[in-house]
């Protein structure tokens, strides 16, 4: 199945199509401070939340019914305290999730975990600094929307229906992706958008044992481009073609959903 935004909406062309008033919370693990994505979103006027319950991130369900009542019909971005999230990627991410029907949760890949980490676990690339990654990851994305498995917890954009689902359902973190998939929701993940956090290692790897296999995730692809350009000993980001030098503009681009089996 192949889902594509319009290409135009009823409201001015070049205009951001959000209308839904964005809140968002962070998570209280006592880690770095969040000053610039602080102001980034407070640049973008979204307006902190702090649950009056206290935030027990594996209770997500019983934090989304509390948001429920105070803050209805209003998207919620769950944000980790090490997540260095960009104005214009919060933005991207916004006039995404205005384009998608249906409960749906959002999500970006980034270091912060190393399963949505696409430079994780790739090989023969030489251990150079890459300059910019973020921009390495959009030259070489698809441009296609993801479904995933694995609840992310370093950055999440929710819609009101899937605040719904997850309330109503009582989720618990360790079974929030379920929970919304049982419910017809989706979680998606874009590959243009990587959230980098130069305070944590980039090129990571895992150990397996034995008898251990790693399950390639949908967006795989990406890390296989990013091996191959990286294998050259190019360190920085190639300049963009002009079709991707637009992605983080005011209009919303097209993006395209590829419903697979693997839930990764």
């Amino acid at each position: 199945m192949t889902l594509r935004s319009p290409a135009k909406s009823s409201a001015v062309e070049g205009a951001h199509l959000v209308s839904k008033p964005l809140i968002w919370l962070r998570d209280a693990d006592g880690g770095r401070g969040l000053d610039s994505a602080q102001t980034t979103i407070n640049a973008l006027g979204a307006q902190q939340w702090i649950p009056a319950a206290g935030h027990d991130s594996a209770r997500i369900g019983h934090i989304l019914a509390e948001f429920m009542q105070l803050h209805s019909g209003a998207n919620l971005l769950l944000l980790s305290r090490a997540c260095p999230l960009q104005p214009e990627q919060l933005q991207f991410l916004q006039d995404l999730l205005a384009h998608q029907e249906g409960a749906v949760a959002l999500t970006a890949l980034s270091n912060i975990q190393s399963r949505f980490n696409p430079f994780h676990n790739l090989e023969g690339v030489n251990a150079e600094p890459i300059n910019d990654p973020a921009a390495l990851v959009r030259t070489l994305a698809s441009g296609k929307l993801f479904p995933v498995g694995d609840w992310p917890t370093h950055l999440l954009l929710l819609n009101p229906a899937a605040i719904s689902l997850l309330a109503e359902s009582n989720a618990e973190t360790a079974t929030a992706s379920a929970s919304l998939q049982d419910g017809q929701g989706r979680l998606l993940l874009c590959d243009r958008l990587f959230v980098h956090d130069p305070q944590l290692e980039l090129l990571t790897q895992s150990r397996l044992e034995n008898h251990e296999e790693m399950q390639a995730p949908g967006w795989s692809e990406l890390s296989a481009r990013l091996a191959s350009w990286l294998s050259k000993s190019h360190s920085s980001a190639p300049s963009l073609p002009p079709a991707l030098s637009m992605a983080f503009t005011t209009r919303a681009v097209s993006a395209t959903l590829h419903i697979t089996h693997s839930w990764g």
